[in-house]
Formats: structure tokens, sequence, C-alpha cells
């Protein structure tokens, strides 16, 4: 990693810091928009009006200019990314099937046509991994985003999700601020999503 880029990073944020970008939930609760049935999709590439949106405690409105994103925990050099940061890193495009995880509370069978194919760009999850430095006993990475609310009557102050380390460094995982070429909407998780192909 250059010097340049290495030295884009800063110390940790008081703890919870980063958690004040979200300004507001909107819309609120589980929202799907369900996509065409398959035979209808005309592209290799799946238009955003066209790609299924399925959003489980609301869509998170963010102020660009507070997000951050913050890496620590079992690592030697924590640190934190504003979003201008994060941009001026090598930009990365991932090509990838694109496909809803399902609901632990309903039958896989309804997610049959939850699926398209998207272009992810952002920067590598293992070049930020790279700065950082996990240290030898880390074996997961932990995702927190900045959605709250309530899911099939469960109150949650955060989605979180964890991934093993050997996966998250592997190239294509992304934490990605554009898709198919645009600035990634709050419906689709902006201004910045980890992509797990």
């Amino acid at each position: 990693m250059s010097n340049e880029l290495s030295s884009l990073y800063q110390s940790p944020p008081p703890e919870g810091q980063e958690r004040k970008a979200c300004t507001a939930i909107s819309p609120e609760g589980f929202y799907i928009r369900h996509p065409p049935p398959p035979h209808q999709l005309q592209s290799f590439i799946t238009p955003d009006d066209q790609l299924f949106h399925t959003i489980h405690m609301g869509a998170a409105v963010i102020n660009p200019d507070k997000w951050m994103l913050v890496i620590d925990g079992l690592v030697n050099h924590p640190c934190s990314i504003s979003l201008e940061q994060l941009r001026r890193f090598p930009k990365i495009t991932v090509t990838a099937f694109h496909e809803c995880y399902g609901s632990p509370i309903k039958p896989a069978i309804e997610n049959v046509w939850r699926i398209g194919n998207v272009n992810w760009s952002g920067v590598r999850l293992s070049t930020l991994l790279d700065l950082t430095g996990p240290l030898p006993e880390a074996k997961y990475v932990w995702s927190e985003g900045l959605d709250s609310g309530v899911f099939n009557g469960v109150e949650a102050d955060r989605y979180l999700k964890d991934l093993p380390l050997d996966k998250a460094l592997m190239s294509e995982v992304l934490v990605a601020y554009e898709m198919n070429g645009n600035l990634l909407s709050k419906e689709r998780g902006g201004p910045v999503r980890l992509v797990v192909p």
C-alpha cells in the first residue's frame, strides 16, 4: 500500500460516533419489491428498476459528510475512513450474481425470483484489512449497518452480520459505493455496502 493511501485513515472515533451519520429511517419497516419473472429480463446486467428490493428494518438516511467506516477489534491498526477517503482507494468493479439470502421465517421457495446480475464498484475489503492488519486470532469480520428497526416483532438497533476472514480476504469482496455505474441509493444500502459474491 502506498504511503499516500496509508495516510488516508485516521484513528477510530469515540465509540458509537459513526452511528450519528444516520439521520432517519425512511421508509421504516419491511419493504419488498418483487422483480419481473426471469424470462422477462432482457439484459445480462439487471437494471436497478428490475432488480428485486428487500429491506428488512427500513432504509437508513445517511449524512455522507458524517459517514465513516470504522475498522477496529482484533487488528493491529484500528482506523476510520471517511466516504471521501474511501473513494481515493483503487476502484474495482465486480460483476456478480445477486440473489436474495432468504428469510429465516419463510420457506426458501418464496424467494425463487429474487435474482439478478449486478456490476458492483468500490474498494476491495482485503485492501482495507491490509491497512489494519488483522491479528492471528481474528477469524471473522463483523459488519454493522446503520439501519435499525423492527423485523418480525424483533427490535434491533443495527444490522449485524459475520463473515469468515478467509472469505473477507478474497478479491471479489467489496466495500461498494456504486451499483451498475451509479452511486448507491439508500434503498440499496448506500452510500456504502458490503458486497460478498
